[in-house]
């Protein structure tokens, strides 16, 4: 598990071309709509890892094709964090609101792995295939959550000390490296099984 979580850590910085990659990804994430784009890199890179490539980072090639990966990691999001909104929305509180939030976050992390593996949104949402899959892989993947969860918050709390305009290039490129850094840790606690045989999209 440690050396999992070391890994993901070191994975973006690996690629011999690393620094123009991050760079640029950084860049495309400051610009609204534009930003999906570091979506469908962060599912390419994704895809990379649940196939064994753990060493370099995706090219920046296929711009279209990025795009359209970048939609559908948004509407997997978007939709599993529906339900803790709807809730909310209705006056159920914030506690609540936090429980099914939490839910929601635990679960979607394997929808996004569920998405890379096959090329599609709609598995994605197959609720009783991605629990399945999360209890064998049940160990590494609470591990994965955890550290996601404190270096998400970890980032928030010095971007929330971080006054404009420090605070969005800094933002762009913590958020990008957030991204990367999620694809490679859950890439690599959800490859173990190959629960579901892996086809780039």
């Amino acid at each position: 598990m440690r050396q999992m979580i070391l890994d993901a850590f070191q994975h973006p910085f690996r690629d011999p071309q690393a620094v123009q990659k991050l760079l640029l990804g950084a860049a495309l994430n400051i610009l609204p709509v534009i930003n999906v784009l570091a979506l469908g890199y962060t599912l390419r890179l994704l895809e990379q890892v649940l196939g064994g490539e753990e060493q370099r980072l995706p090219e920046w090639t296929g711009l279209g094709d990025l795009f359209v990966r970048g939609v559908k990691v948004f509407l997997v999001g978007a939709v599993y964090m529906a339900f803790p909104l709807l809730l909310l929305a209705a006056g159920a509180g914030s506690f609540l609101f936090s429980i099914a939030a939490l839910f929601s976050g635990a679960l979607e992390p394997m929808a996004q792995v569920h998405l890379a593996r096959t090329g599609q949104i709609w598995p994605a949402f197959a609720l009783p295939k991605v629990w399945a899959e999360i209890q064998l892989v049940l160990r590494d993947y609470l591990g994965a959550l955890a550290v996601w969860y404190g270096v998400f918050f970890l980032i928030a709390l010095v971007l929330s000390r971080t006054a404009p305009p420090l605070l969005w290039i800094l933002g762009s490129f913590l958020g990008f490296y957030l991204y990367l850094f999620f694809a490679s840790l859950f890439g690599r606690a959800c490859s173990r099984t190959r629960i579901v045989p892996y086809h780039p999209s």
